[in-house]
């Protein structure tokens, strides 16, 4: 279950329409053929890529990986327009555009657990609990890293409560370089159920569920292009590790991504309100698939920035 959803520190007002970049001028930047492929369709495209657009929905495909734009894709008359933050800080860094971030002599990697102590987190009906099994997901992710040489610390090592603040700061004081909060879903609904993983809206954008526009830049919209990446490939990893279904990477003013001092996302690992996801949790291995994604991700992301990364 997600934490709260706080914006005290990030309060603004109503924001006028953002900068736009017409998608035609785009794709010649980056080596992509752009064509309309319906009165509804739009579509960039080169021999390794194929995104497509859909008209006044912030929901596209990457190479068929789910994803949601800050802002929708928009139409005047023969025009398709995205706003500069989309291109700039999510398709751009995806199309091999990397934006520079100094690891010194090392990426310090931070993992949260989301909840614990009297802060249970989502429950599942066969009494699977969300605070053991991000904890659990942690440390495997931890173990998994450190036998790369990655530092690794968690916010959490035990089941004890941490404050929303003290997250952020636990990973401000011990240099921080990846910060990646994990948790567990849930919904009314029990028939819902996958993967989501949550980067910051920038400025200026509501989540994707919707809500407030926020125009005042958060200290984690520091990070917007490497956020983006950060949750692509850890995105990508958790489905091919999992096979789990694609609900998206989405965007929410979470306060741990709010006041992130560093590149930072938020992994939803699947529904216990799912009786079947549930029962998929449940189970060691299953965890263990889970972070070997989110692992596989960090290590991805971090090679990327390498330069002998390869193509996303």
């Amino acid at each position: 279950m997600t934490p709260v959803l706080a914006v005290t520190k990030c309060d603004g007002v109503e924001k006028s329409q953002p900068n736009l970049v017409e998608l035609h001028q785009f794709a010649g930047h980056h080596n992509l053929k752009a064509m309309a492929i319906s009165e509804e369709q739009f579509m960039l495209s080169n021999e390794s890529t194929r995104i497509l657009f859909m008209s006044g929905a912030r929901r596209f495909t990457f190479n068929d990986l789910v994803l949601f734009m800050n802002g929708p894709l928009l139409q005047d008359k023969r025009k398709w327009l995205i706003s500069a933050a989309d291109a700039n800080n999510i398709l751009a860094p995806m199309l091999r555009r990397k934006p520079a971030y100094d690891f010194g002599t090392g990426p310090v990697v931070i993992l949260d657990p989301g909840h614990g102590g009297e802060d249970t987190g989502a429950k599942g009906r066969h009494k699977t609990v969300e605070k053991r099994s991000s904890l659990d997901i942690a440390k495997s992710v931890l173990r998994q890293l450190r036998s790369t040489g990655m530092q690794v610390r968690l916010t959490r090592e035990r089941d004890r409560a941490v404050e929303l603040d003290a997250r952020s700061e636990y990973a401000k004081t011990h240099g921080g370089d990846i910060f990646v909060s994990i948790h567990l879903n849930s919904s009314p609904n029990h028939l819902a159920q996958g993967i989501e993983t949550y980067a910051l809206p920038a400025r200026g954008f509501s989540s994707t569920s919707g809500g407030t526009v926020i125009d005042v830049k958060c200290p984690g919209n520091a990070f917007d292009p490497h956020n983006s990446l950060l949750a692509y490939f850890i995105h990508k990893e958790m489905l091919q590790s999992t096979q789990a279904t694609d609900r998206g990477i989405r965007r929410a003013r979470w306060k741990v991504l709010r006041d992130a001092p560093c590149p930072a996302v938020l992994v939803e690992c699947g529904f216990l309100s799912n009786a079947s996801e549930e029962t998929k949790l449940g189970k060691k291995h299953y965890r263990d698939r889970i972070a070997g994604g989110i692992a596989n991700g960090i290590l991805t992301y971090v090679g990327h920035m390498s330069e002998k990364s390869p193509d996303p």
